[in-house]
């Protein structure tokens, strides 16, 4: 949830805060434009059902960034104005797992409360937005991605592409390097942690370069931005059915040995997806807890 507090700070600019309250749920782009264009009655239930339990509508830099990957701007004006109506029940993450695990040593060693998921910088953008329009939306930050088109797929293409260097990296370690795959299975058994962040990444590339005939692409590397710290911070994640499967899996290998940090429940749109989690969100109790 956002807030604007009344009171204001030294340079006039009255102060925002954020508040990760749950049920916490995070949608990837298929699901984001499923509630707002494909099917609304489902948006509107969607809503509804977020709304009665008082939970959060989890967004990323990432989750707005990829409608820079369609050229109709109809998509990208559709789900903005969606997301709108879900303020100020709304949340901003970061997408990289590397940076909050980091910060999370921070909360561990009781150094800070606050959240190593939330965005600061994201909400620092929203507010200085809000103070120029003289209202609080993200309509014109998905605007904003459909005109910087080009110059952001190229971004997302680098990002994505480090992504995968790094992976194939890791993988000729695994090959090559004695050891090393006891080593990297040690870590996932000590990764006790107060969130699953660690332990489900490590989980997730250690399954995933066990695949001999995995062929990780830009959307790839993409996917893992969108799902891994939503699931070790949030409740319910939508993700593209082919990750829907890895995360999955990440997540069972996780407690084969033994770490039983929660972790959110995952959805795709195959096999009824969709329905059964707004019926798990709905059976929600509607009680406020942060985090």
């Amino acid at each position: 949830m956002i807030e604007f507090m009344r009171m204001v700070g030294p340079d006039g600019r009255p102060y925002v805060l954020q508040k990760l309250t749950h049920p916490a749920v995070y949608l990837d782009t298929w699901a984001l434009r499923l509630f707002a264009e494909g099917d609304r009655d489902l948006g509107v239930r969607f809503r509804k059902a977020l709304i009665h339990a008082r939970g959060t509508l989890v967004l990323s830099s990432l989750s707005i960034g990829e409608f820079a990957m369609f050229d109709d701007r109809r998509h990208a004006d559709a789900v903005g104005v969606y997301v709108d109506t879900f303020y100020p029940d709304l949340f901003f993450a970061h997408f990289d797992p590397f940076r909050v695990i980091t910060d999370e040593i921070s909360v561990m060693v009781g150094q800070t409360k606050e959240t190593p998921a939330g965005d600061v910088d994201m909400l620092i953008q929203f507010a200085q937005s809000a103070a120029q329009a003289g209202y609080p939306s993200l309509s014109s930050w998905f605007v904003s991605m459909h005109s910087a088109r080009v110059d952001l797929r190229t971004y997302l293409d680098g990002m994505g592409g480090g992504f995968i260097e790094g992976f194939g990296q890791l993988r000729a370690r695994f090959r090559d390097e004695p050891g090393f795959d006891k080593n990297a299975l040690r870590n996932i058994k000590v990764s006790t942690r107060p969130r699953a962040t660690q332990a489900l990444l490590r989980s997730l590339v250690y399954r995933l370069q066990r695949d001999s005939s995995l062929q990780l692409d830009v959307n790839d590397a993409l996917d893992v931005g969108h799902g891994l710290v939503a699931a070790a911070y949030g409740d319910f994640v939508l993700l593209d059915h082919r990750w829907y499967l890895r995360f999955t899996d990440a997540s069972k290998f996780m407690r084969r040995y033994g770490i039983t940090t929660r972790v959110a429940e995952f959805y795709s749109r195959r096999d009824g997806g969709v329905l059964r989690f707004l019926e798990r969100l709905e059976g929600w109790p509607s009680k406020l807890v942060a985090a």
